[in-house]
């Protein structure tokens, strides 16, 4: 019996655990284990919306024991502590429980080990941004950001303050989820007077500014469409600034930039940049490169190791042809997974060499919330272009159709998205809690 295990259950790892148990459901003799250190599964791009407070933060989680035993393949939850290669076993925490240690520590064996863990933030060791930023990097860290821009509001609101008084909000990154971020915000802050807030002027008690140290935001996409999105953050009130570099944020919130300028602010988060999880120098020192990402050929192998595998953000393959490594996107990890369901299906069955891993690229997409979404669309036929308004609105929505289809299948998906519909009609816009 081949036993392939999974260190990751982010979209990647989740994808890959469901299409390849699906390949290997007529085999007895053949089982996919998913290990994850959380009990739920939420998809990561969504977090911007939690944190502006336009999403609940428990809709959209699935269990991924429900997952396991709707698909097929088994779970673990706790985090990896070793990995013997040798003996092709790892090692998983246990888990504290209200009564004491629930679950115990374990050991797995593999024939084939995968890693899917993602990512973490990169502060390129910038003084007080561990201690004094937000980070949207996980649903906990998305929900204390709603929490401090909620309560702030709320102390406008009710406290007898200046009228020159503001909330002001710093964000640093001006990369998709920095943009998207700003403009979720201002359509959160425009319908707080709805909910009460009587005193809250929505044009005048918040101000937002998005920090760059690029000469443009959203750099991965073309001139046109970066200068497109900083003009609609600007018809949305956002103070946009570009070529400014961040030297250290102060126990205040503060930004102080290399040219001494200070951007004063009360809440700042810090969505700049994505670096390697620290715990692949611990688990696999002999693999990860001087960034810390996992060095991988172009079958998504190790390099050194035909065992192990990786996919998503904590690897980096070069694309051959820009020379560039891939982007961290979600549509990369997508296409990596479905290409690892089939050559690993494959080679228990062919012992083949594995193929090689060719990522098509389908464009970019950002959105303004229901202000707009704008992106570029690429494809065989036509190219690539530039796209706006409606059709960049519902392009925008089906990666994460697309996605929840791979989760619960056509029906429970259609379903799942009717259910939706009917949620965002009875529930309030905003989720205050």
């Amino acid at each position: 019996m081949a036993e392939i295990v999974i260190i990751g259950g982010g979209a990647g790892g989740l994808e890959l655990a469901i299409r390849l148990s699906k390949k290997l459901r007529r085999s007895s003799k053949d089982r996919v284990t998913l290990v994850d250190r959380k009990m739920n599964h939420v998809w990561k791009p969504l977090f911007h919306e939690v944190a502006a407070g336009t999403r609940g933060i428990s809709g959209d989680q699935l269990s991924y024991l429900s997952l396991a035993d709707m698909h097929g393949f088994r779970f673990r939850t706790g985090e990896v502590l070793h990995i013997d290669r040798e003996a092709k076993t790892i090692a998983i925490s246990g888990r504290l429980g209200s009564t004491g240690e629930s679950i115990p520590k374990r050991t797995l064996p593999y024939d084939h080990l995968v890693f899917a863990i993602g990512s973490e933030p990169k502060t390129f060791g910038i003084p007080g941004i561990t201690e004094n930023c937000f980070f949207l990097d996980t649903l906990e860290q998305a929900s204390r950001y709603q929490d401090a821009f909620f309560e702030h509001c709320l102390r406008l609101d009710t406290k007898k303050v200046e009228k020159s008084e503001q909330l002001r909000i710093s964000i640093i990154g001006g990369g998709a989820t920095g943009v998207e971020l700003a403009a979720e915000l201002t359509h959160s802050i425009g319908h707080l007077t709805r909910y009460g807030f009587d005193a809250f002027d929505a044009s005048k008690s918040v101000s937002i500014t998005l920090i760059e140290a690029a000469p443009r935001i959203l750099p991965q996409l073309d001139e046109t469409l970066s200068t497109k999105a900083l003009e609609r953050l600007q018809e949305l009130g956002v103070d946009v600034r570009t070529s400014c570099k961040v030297h250290e944020v102060l126990p205040s919130g503060d930004v102080k930039t290399e040219d001494d300028t200070v951007i004063t602010s009360d809440i700042t988060a810090w969505v700049a940049g994505i670096g390697a999880p620290s715990v692949l120098k611990e688990l696999v020192p002999d693999f990860y490169l001087e960034s810390g990402f996992l060095a991988i050929q172009d079958t998504l192998q190790l390099q050194g190791d035909e065992t192990m595998w990786a996919l998503g953000d904590c690897a980096r393959l070069l694309d051959p042809k820009s020379g560039r490594p891939l982007p961290p996107k979600a549509q990369v990890a997508s296409q990596q997974a479905e290409h690892l369901a089939n050559e690993l299906s494959r080679l228990l069955v062919t012992k083949a060499p594995a193929g090689v891993f060719r990522f098509k690229d389908h464009g970019s997409l950002v959105n303004f919330g229901s202000h707009s979404t704008i992106g570029m669309m690429m494809g065989n036929l036509l190219g690539s272009h530039n796209v706006d308004g409606w059709f960049a609105r519902r392009a925008y929505k089906l990666l994460y159709r697309r996605h929840q289809f791979i989760l619960h299948g056509a029906l429970r998906g259609s379903l799942l998205i009717l259910s939706e519909w009917l949620r965002e009609r009875v529930h309030p816009r905003l989720k205050l809690h």
